[in-house]
């Protein structure tokens, strides 16, 4: 007789509690918000390319890499004035460089077509945002101001930034140039503005566009510019009133900082970002970044290239 109360008993408590657990799913499906709608094109263009929307990023559903080759052409901005990074052929005017060839290597795998977008090096970050391009490609570093606001992947370029100084300045570590009465010039809205900044607290620093920043050096008008060695070492060679501050006890440039290059994508694009990262990785353990690297930009760095 207990046995059998108990088994009734047991299914009692079941039976009730199935209907209280159904009870509780039904009531979370009521307060439950609806599904946000699937993004659609306005005005004949897929929400990756359109602005943001105050409180509403049109990027947060990360479908940039299914646009890309739905499109079939991948557009990626650039600043052409940087040999041997990013630049023009002036034989031909067609880009070439570093960068180039690392655009037409993702476009490649991507399967797409490449167009490059060749804009002001201010303007590239805003058109990155507001749609006008997928990517970047001109070694931008990934402070922790520009992460607030875009995602950046692993590192694909070195940078090594050096003091330009005048070929008569006395030799010494760079940071004798950290004093009240010292002018030194950096790259505007560049990593080398900031760096300049952090490393000559009170010195007056004066940011320019490239070469004027360079070219008050060469003219007296300012004691030194912090800049990438890549661009510094190849105006010293054609600019004998300049020179690289260098290491006196290894005769190589003084790396004031080793800085990399990222690649920038549009916030919400974390599927487009992981791409990119695994794409790196997968080039860079091979071998095949650092070969292009050298093979590109290496004769620069080693002075047997110069730039008008």
């Amino acid at each position: 007789m207990s046995d059998n109360k108990e088994q009734l008993n047991r299914r009692d408590f079941l039976a009730k509690a199935g209907l209280a657990a159904a009870a509780t799913t039904a009531l979370v499906a009521c307060q439950a918000p609806a599904a946000a709608p699937a993004p659609s094109a306005v005005g004949g263009q897929s929400p990756a390319a359109a602005p943001p929307q105050q409180g509403d990023s049109p990027w947060a559903f990360g479908n940039q890499i299914d646009e890309i080759r739905q499109r079939g052409k991948i557009v990626i901005g650039s600043t052409m004035r940087f040999p041997p990074q990013s630049y023009r052929d002036p034989a031909t005017n067609e880009p070439a460089g570093y960068d180039i060839e690392v655009g037409k290597m993702i476009a490649a795998d991507l399967e797409v077509d490449l167009e490059w977008a060749d804009v002001e090096f201010d303007a590239l970050l805003p058109g990155l945002l507001s749609g006008k391009y997928d990517t970047i490609l001109v070694g931008i570093a990934n402070r922790p101001s520009r992460a607030l606001s875009m995602g950046f992947t692993r590192g694909y370029v070195p940078y090594d930034q050096v003091m330009l100084v005048q070929a008569d300045a006395p030799e010494g570590p760079w940071s004798d140039y950290n004093q009240a009465g010292k002018r030194i010039t950096a790259q505007e809205a560049a990593t080398a503005e900031f760096r300049a900044r952090e490393a000559f607290p009170l010195a007056e620093i004066v940011p320019l566009k490239v070469p004027e920043v360079m070219l008050e050096v060469e003219s007296g008008r300012a004691d030194a510019c912090l800049i990438e060695a890549y661009l510094a070492l190849p105006f010293a060679a054609t600019h004998p009133s300049t020179r690289v501050l260098l290491d006196t006890a290894t005769g190589e440039p003084q790396s004031v900082a080793r800085e990399w290059g990222c690649i920038p994508v549009r916030p919400g694009e974390h599927g487009f970002q992981h791409y990119l990262d695994n794409w790196l990785a997968w080039y860079r353990d091979r071998g095949n970044l650092d070969s292009l690297y050298q093979e590109i930009v290496g004769p620069t760095l080693r002075g047997e290239v110069t730039w008008d």
